[in-house]
């Protein structure tokens, strides 16, 4: 289930962090030394417990059967599961200097689900995973207090086998006990003596075994191969006993740490969470190629201005050691845009058909760690590694022809759903991060990451085609992201600010297999979305409340205990924003007891009324709560019938119990849970609908965190597991026609709330001084930019070009987008005349921008358009520049020339004889673009940039057969957006030393 698998990391990563840090402030000691070492206060050694939560993902090889399907002349099949997962740890560690060498048993619960095309594709092969668990030795390096460590030893799972062939009434399951090994790497922070909040990955390798799968009428063995790869984050509490022979934790074994006191401008730790609405558009195209002649375009669907919007939540926590953790997750809906699915087959005419693209879905994730490698007084510069979840699900209605084809002719309404293209991109990050205080109160923070290795699932719906549902894709790519935002400090804690990125994903190698097919079908799959958000922010930081005052004799105080009388008793009102997902399982959707079940999920938005009561530090209450919401789902039931879940409503009424401290409240809920359905079957041969609407009754249970912000203003985060058990429904249509349905239903979501609490709560200290405000037009500069420098630069763009059509103007092709990332470095001069700058720069970049499109519709009346490809590998600027400079700031245009090196291609496979052209050539134009450029320390500097690009009119000669001259030589012209984050060394002296202001 797709939706799992990116939530919860980035839900458990903010609420971790935020709820550890603040909770436990009180558990530091009131004074430490700031000088002279003393005896260490506490070490990593001794026995601990803890929870965790995460997503996982792993590849599922289903490699040979027995019996009759030993005599397929192919069987194997593979794909990818996805989902979340959560559970308990205990462990121990032992100090001994700045290592620190453990041992660690951990147990979760997982809701791990992915299919797989198996048995030349006339079967679905589905892996569910609903246990891990892993036995590990740690080893790590200490330093302050945090732990980096790495991970190994056993590793087990649970994992059940469905192997369900599309002529058969009952699926052949089976259940397995997985055995194998782990590895892992992680970074592990202590807020206190006795708690600390984790990050880490790991990779689970289960090797080949054997597994009986049972029907009610026979008994199959299979060979099926697994390995996993797990993203969490955890919260440890450390005990106050430990082994026989061994101390207990805060007992120093050998050598331990201090939690450190600072300077009091410095804190030890600053937390920022908040936040977004993000507007995007987003541009997707698949190619189906041939299976017997793989350089044949079959089929391509290009999806087009697909509008959108989401919410997000995010979280960064910065450590004054430069260590930093980053995340953030989002969900939202796929609002508009425009499907045109061709196909190309030579034995039929060309068809070109339109669906309009509504009612889709998407979420996204992201987890980061890493340190920063420059800092400034105003700002700094990291690198960091982490991971990436992307799912969307688009919906295209209705279908129209505009090709000879008589698909679609005449055109089916829009109020009919015809496809859905699924897909679930997930990978490893390597990135660079950068934030900058361009005065005391305007903030600009630059993020650019590449995705070396990302895997793509996804699944292809054609609901009036359900012999070939559901068309299960694999593959793997790379992709690449840009993200800028320019936010303002209304208060010390309060920001808001605007921001802008773009993503870009796409395959290397990719596939699907159709039914009785033994080859696969190569694909090739790319995919944009870019956009911009408006965001709010609340900071917090280690010092609890005003610049800590020095005590006597060097002796700094500890961070400021959580606020004193702040009281959770009391009745309270509020709202609350979501994601939702879920699950729904029709096991006798067609009146044979054949099982099928399909994923739903959308958003949920209402409010919550309650009321707590507080005994010391245990917290309990009382909550009922009611979401309007939409959840949508799809699925083929059996050969003839799609069903369609749709849920607008979800209630609970629940008991709360937490802990608090202070302004912090950790806390569990359980109770009754509502839910409003509309469920029906589209029998897809005679249009007709079999339909029920009802309201659920079942459980739910969950856990969150609530932080104070003001005193009487609380904000939380928190997850629900709801399940509805399985019902009998009567499905009916209009002539009277009744279907039974044994319908089971379970949902999960993930909410952030604000709550209002009536009577005084208590009080929140600020957390750190006003800083005086500083105009953005600053008088005189603080540095200068006179100098030679030199730089790298990474980015990414998009290019468009137009291939000229000798056929005349047509309805639909000729012009073909790219995008991807640029790489390279500059050298220049600037001079400095007061507050103007003026300058010249080259920079060369190595890039890989790639996209196809159909072009020459009109060259076979059959075949209808080709394929045109437009790739671009380099990119080179010569430009002056001229620019104003204020305090450490520099902001510049620029202009001039621009060379490219571009090939292109012509794919005439299956028209008359022609093969695949190519031909490559550099071209010469010009550039304009503009820029801010940062001082981070005196000879340092970073920079954000844009550059248009235009490289005019060409003429693309291919050399080709005379049968095909009419498309030859043809005018070709291209301009492209670039967006590069740069680091330059300044080789000069700057007028005045930097002064830090913070």
């Amino acid at each position: 289930m797709a939706m799992r698998s990116g939530l919860l990391a980035g839900v458990s990563l903010i609420s971790f962090v935020v709820a550890a840090v603040p909770a436990v402030a009180a558990d530091l000691p009131a004074k430490i030394p700031a000088r002279a070492p003393a005896a260490p206060v506490w070490s990593w050694t001794g026995l601990y417990i803890g929870t965790h939560a995460g997503n996982a993902w792993d590849r599922s090889e289903w490699l040979s059967g027995s019996g009759e399907l030993a005599a397929l002349p192919r069987f194997r099949g593979t794909g990818t599961s996805g989902g979340a997962f959560g559970g308990a740890q205990i462990g121990y560690n032992y100090q001994t200097g700045p290592w620190v060498l453990g041992v660690e048993l951990e147990g979760s619960v997982a809701d791990l689900d992915g299919n797989a095309r198996c048995a030349m594709a006339q079967a679905v092969c589905n892996t569910r995973i609903d246990a891990m668990g892993t036995l590990v030795g740690r080893a790590g390096w200490t330093f302050d207090n945090v732990l980096v460590y790495g991970r190994a030893g056993g590793a087990y799972a649970h994992a059940k086998h469905i192997v369900t062939a599309y002529n058969a009434d009952n699926p052949a399951e089976g259940d397995s006990n997985r055995f194998g090994w782990t590895a892992g790497a992680g970074v592990e922070y202590a807020v206190s003596p006795t708690w600390s909040a984790k990050l880490e990955y790991d990779y689970l390798h289960f090797g080949t075994d054997q597994v009986t799968i049972s029907s009610p009428t026979e008994s199959l063995e299979i060979d099926t191969r697994q390995q996993i790869h797990r993203v969490k984050v955890g919260l440890n509490r450390r005990l106050d006993w430990g082994l026989p022979g061994l101390p207990a934790s805060g007992v120093a074994g050998g050598a331990g740490f201090p939690v450190k006191a600072v300077a009091p401008s410095v804190p030890a730790w600053t937390v920022e969470v908040g936040t977004r609405v993000w507007y995007s558009e987003g541009r997707y195209q698949k190619d189906l190629m041939d299976n017997v002649n793989p350089g044949r375009l079959n089929s391509r669907l290009s999806y087009n201005d697909m509008t959108g919007i989401a919410g997000e939540a995010f979280g960064r926590f910065d450590h004054r050691s430069g260590l930093f953790v980053k995340g953030n997750f989002g969900a939202g809906a796929l609002t508009g845009g425009t499907l045109h699915d061709e196909d190309f087959p030579s034995e039929v005419v060309y068809s070109n058909t339109v669906s309009d693209m509504k009612d889709g879905r998407m979420r996204y994730a992201s987890a980061d760690v890493g340190w920063n490698v420059l800092t400034g007084p105003t700002g700094k510069l990291g690198a960091y590694v982490g991971y990436r979840y992307f799912h969307e699900r688009g919906n295209g209605f209705g279908c129209a022809q505009i090709a000879a084809d008589e698909t679609c002719a005449p055109a089916v309404p829009t109020r009919f759903l015809g496809l859905s293209e699924t897909e679930t991109w997930r990978g490893v990050a390597l990135g660079l991060n950068t934030q900058v205080q361009l005065t005391d109160r305007v903030r600009l923070e630059v993020d650019g990451a590449i995705l070396p290795y990302a895997s793509r699932t996804g699944y292809d719906n054609h609901w009036y085609r359900a012999d070939i549902n559901p068309q299960i894709e694999s593959g793997h790519g790379w992709g690449g992201q840009l993200e800028a935002i320019l936010s303002y400090m209304i208060t010390p804690q309060w920001n808001v600010g605007v921001g802008g990125r773009y993503w870009y994903y796409t395959t290397t190698d990719a596939r699907t297999q159709f039914p009785g097919e033994v080859s696969d079908s190569p694909m090739k799959y790319t995919a944009e979305r870019w956009g911009g958000f408006l965001q709010a922010s609340y900071m917090f930081d280690s010092t609890g409340g005003e610049a800590a005052t020095p005590a006597p004799g060097g002796v700094f105080k500890a961070p400021a205990a959580a606020p004193p009388g702040w009281s959770w008793t009391g009745v309270y009102v509020g709202g609350h924003v979501g994601a939702a997902w879920g699950r729904t399982e029709w096991t006798t959707a067609t009146g044979t007891g054949r099982e099928v079940w399909n994923d739903v999920d959308g958003i949920v938005a209402g409010g919550q009324v309650g009321a707590d009561y507080q005994m010391g530090q245990w917290v309990v209450g009382v909550e009922g709560s009611w979401s309007w919401s939409d959840l949508d789902g799809n699925a083929s039931c059996g050969r003839i019938y799609t069903c369609n879940v749709h849920a607008d409503g979800l209630g609970m009424l629940t008991g709360r119990l937490g802990w608090a401290s202070g302004n912090v409240l950790l806390y569990g809920k359980g109770g009754v849970a509502w839910l409003r359905t509309d469920q029906s079957m589209l029998y897809n041969e005679i249009p007709n609908a079999y339909s029920a609407k009802e309201t659920r009754t079942g459980w739910t249970l969950g856990s969150g965190i609530e932080y104070g912000l003001m005193p009487n203003v609380t904000a939380k985060i928190e997850y629900n597991w709801s399940d509805f058990g399985t019902k009998s429904v009567a499905m009916t249509d209009q002539f009277g026609g009744v279907i039974p349905v044994d319908v089971k239903q379970t949902v999960q979501d993930v909410r952030l709330g604000v709550n209002y609490r009536f009577g005084q709560t208590g009080t929140v200290t600020p957390t750190r001084a006003m800083r005086p405000f500083a105009s953005l037009l600053a008088t005189g500069p603080a540095m200068s930019w006179t100098g030679v420098y030199a730089g790298l630069h990474v980015g990414g763009g998009h290019a468009a070009e137009t291939w000229s059509n000798p056929f005349g103007p047509q309805v639909f092709g000729d012009d073909i987008g790219s995008g991807g990332w640029l790489a390279g470095g500059q050298v220049g001069y600037n001079h400095q005349i007061g507050s103007v700058v003026l300058g010249a720069e080259a920079d060369i970049s190595a890039a890989n921008f790639d996209g196809t499109n159909t072009c020459f519709v009109g060259l076979n009346p059959a075949i209808g358009g080709v394929d045109c490809r437009s790739q671009l590998d380099a990119l080179a600027t010569f430009t002056g520049r001229a620019g104003w400079a204020f305090a450490r700031n520099l902001v510049y245009v620029k202009g001039g020339g621009a060379w490219a090196r571009e090939s292109r291609e012509l794919n005439l496979v299956g028209v008359d004889g022609g093969g695949v052209y190519r031909t490559t050539a550099g071209r010469w134009g010009w550039t304009v673009g503009a820029g801010i450029e940062h001082a981070l320390l005196p000879n340092v500097s970073v920079k954000l940039e844009y550059d248009y690009v235009s490289l005019g009119d060409d003429t693309a000669s291919f050399g080709l057969p005379g049968g095909f001259a009419a498309v030859d030589n043809r005018t070709v012209s291209q301009d492209a957006h670039v967006a590069k984050l740069g680091v330059n060394y300044l080789f000069n002296t700057p007028v005045a030393p930097l002064q830090a202001k913070y």
